[in-house]
């Protein structure tokens, strides 16, 4: 588990820092994971992609705290298609369910990374799941 609590820098890790913990989480998990920060591609109003058999995340987010939730919603999806790896994802599960999983598994990222309630809230999560419906 990545952890950045640490009674020396407390008050001093930014969201910056946990964006940055969890890349290293995602690429530890899936060695095979390409992640774009920066992905010019995307439309305004999309904050972040995931795409499955390509094995790409893309984020288009300018700010940190929307781009570590972003990236762990992302990193969500991603992770909740490779537990089942004989399902084409897009196909074999409806908008709905693969949301309600990257939700999930976005949730478990964030907590792992240490960034529950010292950066990320539950309700700051609940809102960008709201948001997506």
């Amino acid at each position: 588990m990545v952890q950045l609590k640490n009674k020396e820098y407390e008050g001093k890790v930014t969201p910056s820092c946990y964006i940055h913990a969890l890349e290293a989480f995602l690429k530890c998990m899936f060695p095979e994971l390409e992640i774009e920060r920066f992905a010019f591609n995307l439309p305004d109003n999309v904050a972040g992609r995931c795409a499955y058999e390509e094995k790409w995340i893309g984020l288009n987010e300018p700010s940190a705290k929307g781009a570590l939730m972003a990236l762990a919603h992302e990193g969500g999806h991603y992770w909740s298609s490779r537990r089942y790896p004989d399902k084409d994802f897009e196909e074999d599960f409806e908008r709905s369910w693969r949301e309600h999983l990257a939700y999930a598994y976005g949730w478990r990222l964030i907590c792992l990374i240490g960034a529950k309630g010292t950066t990320v809230s539950k309700d700051d999560w609940r809102k960008t799941h709201d948001a997506d419906k």
